[in-house]
């Protein structure tokens, strides 16, 4: 789960998904009081210290070197807003990561998003393409692959309910354009029956999924 740039969360796009306030926060990060970044990645360690220290962001920012599958450190419905950007696209099963973040968002919180995705239409030159290329691509892209995210997204609609759309990134390479961009909103009230079940739910599929 990454921090969104100040470019993307500023464009036109971006605004259209996510909403003027919400893009407007990410750009600039007012009224974020706490950040929680989580990077699988050590090797990053150095580099994000010192990005730390040169943009003396005016919150607290909090790094967890973990992988996003299960994230113990952070409790249940405690986060308002969760970012992914290029993030379900390099993992290779999405579904412990959605469960994750449905737990850890409180009722009415929003997972924001933004991924690369597998060509809808097959057949196509850019499925093609895709198809041809995603052994390369997933070398130098870090993992990244070509997926049909739409897919894993119904399979969690009880929890979160996405809303997105398609989009075609400013990227010289076609057959990397096709995105999604869209959100999640966690379902539920405090307190609810529907709540303790979903939670009961996710808690068990952590569990099988140990």
């Amino acid at each position: 789960m990454t921090n969104i740039n100040s470019s993307l969360a500023t464009s036109k796009c971006a605004r259209k998904c996510w909403g003027n306030e919400t893009a407007s926060t990410m750009a600039t990060g007012k009224s974020i009081q706490t950040y929680i970044g989580v990077e699988p990645n050590r090797y990053f360690a150095d580099a994000i210290k010192k990005e730390k220290v040169r943009t003396h962001l005016p919150f607290q920012v909090n790094i967890l070197y973990s992988s996003a599958i299960q994230l113990p450190d952070i409790e249940d419905s405690s986060v308002d807003s969760v970012i992914g950007t290029h993030v379900l696209c390099s993992i290779d099963n999405v579904d412990p990561v959605l469960r994750e973040i449905g737990r850890i968002l409180k009722p009415g919180g929003r997972y924001y998003f933004l991924e690369h995705v597998r060509v809808k239409q097959e057949g196509s030159w850019q499925h093609l393409a895709q198809q041809m290329l995603s052994p390369l691509f997933r070398i130098v892209g870090n993992g990244c692959q070509f997926k049909p995210l739409w897919q894993r997204f119904d399979a969690h609609s009880a929890l979160l309910d996405f809303k997105y759309e398609e989009w075609s990134a400013p990227i010289p390479l076609p057959f990397v354009k096709p995105h999604l961009i869209g959100y999640a909103t966690r379902r539920g009230e405090p307190g609810s029956h529907l709540l303790k079940k979903q939670s009961a739910n996710i808690s068990e599929g952590r569990r099988n999924s140990r």
